[in-house]
């Protein structure tokens, strides 16, 4: 007779997706450490524009904090910012309300409805509930009212502040006057100093510079000896025509313009093996990348493959060791002597055969015939 089935095949295939889960998560970690070692990544080396939430108050938007905190502001009944000593955002000191100054200073009370557009229509707001953003807002009467939130450290900057506050931007509690940000459930005084901006520099990662190094490397190495097998050359070409007479001849320029040809291909050639270093390089750094993606596939271990990485950028940040350039300069001076003596023998046969006395062939044998 068959029992009730249990719940442990259920609670087995649970435990594998949770061993599954872990798995892929570490995967993902582990991918995201190879793709910085191989694309770099953004670094922040710097902040911009520097507020005092607690001295000028803060407006909505991202702020940076001094160790490279994030804080995500809103002001508001929904907001995530309050005054210490108040019970939540948007409410101001006991009893207060929000006063708008009509000018030279003169505090009034805001109306207690308030709408976004004119005739009673848009959204309607309780400022002294709610608080109120800046913009243009009407009374039930249309009295619009241009709204501007303060800066405590500039008097002269908004129009609307609590009752019970000296000015705009004032907190309404005069002996902690800190701005507090709910951070995930909690209440916090912001820091003294946020920024607006962050200047961020790309480091690390393998890219074109890294790349076209190895080709200057190669260049850097090879082309000097390329121009001293030149030099040599030259001065080989110089002797040779120079025993010969020749330094000012039609030769001297033909066999220098030669020789400077070569040059320029041998140069190019350089520059040619110089880019194959750099071809190598990266084809070298994606085979390596692609290894350790495979490798991190199978083990999802990725502290393991961290380390294989670091490993293999200290030997790809070595430079190859190059062999010596071996002679490519053409010896137009060797040449030189063959092309002369050659050049010798066709004169000669040319004025042997040219000259009708000297040719034996035109000789006359004296007999009249």
């Amino acid at each position: 007779m068959g029992g009730g089935g249990g719940g442990g095949g259920s609670d087995a295939v649970d435990y594998q997706r949770q061993q599954e889960d872990a798995r892929q998560a570490r995967i993902r970690q582990g991918m995201t450490q190879i793709e910085e070692m191989f694309n770099g990544k953004d670094v922040v080396t710097g902040y911009t524009g520097n507020v005092n939430p607690n001295k000028s108050g803060i407006g909505n938007g991202t702020y940076y904090g001094p160790d490279g905190r994030v804080y995500n502001l809103a002001n508001g009944n929904q907001g995530n910012l309050r005054w210490a000593g108040t019970s939540a955002p948007g409410v101001g000191p006991s009893a207060a309300r929000v006063q708008y100054d009509t000018g030279g200073r003169n505090w009034q009370n805001l109306p207690d409805q308030l709408y976004t557009a004119p005739g009673g229509v848009g959204t309607a707001l309780n400022p002294n509930t709610a608080g109120i953003g800046n913009g243009t807002f009407y009374d039930a009467n249309g009295k619009a009212y241009n709204i501007q939130n303060g800066n405590a450290s500039n008097k002269y900057y908004g129009n609307v502040r609590w009752t019970g506050t000296p000015s705009p931007g004032t907190s309404p509690q005069a002996a902690n006057p800190h701005v507090q940000a709910n951070i995930n459930g909690a209440w916090e005084d912001l820091p003294d100093q946020l920024y607006t901006g962050q200047t961020m520099e790309h480091q690390g990662g393998y890219d074109d510079a890294y790349y076209n190094k190895r080709a200057t490397a190669y260049n850097d190495f090879a082309l000097p000896q390329l121009q001293d097998q030149y030099k040599t050359q030259q001065k080989a070409l110089t002797y040779a025509l120079a025993r010969g007479g020749n330094l000012g001849s039609s030769l001297a320029s033909q066999k220098s313009g030669e020789l400077d040809k070569d040059y320029g291909l041998q140069q190019q050639a350089v520059y040619d093996t110089g880019q194959d270093y750099a071809n190598k390089a990266r084809s070298d750094v994606a085979t390596n990348k692609q290894n350790l993606v495979q490798l991190l596939q199978a083990s999802a271990d990725p502290d393991a493959v961290a380390n294989i990485a670091q490993s293999q950028a200290a030997t790809m940040s070595q430079m190859p060791n190059f062999s010596p350039l071996a002679p490519v300069i053409t010896n137009v001076a060797g040449s030189l002597g063959t092309y002369l003596a050659n050049q010798q023998t066709a004169d000669a046969i040319k004025k042997a055969y040219g000259d009708p006395y000297s040719n034996p062939i035109n000789r006359s044998s004296g007999k009249v015939g």
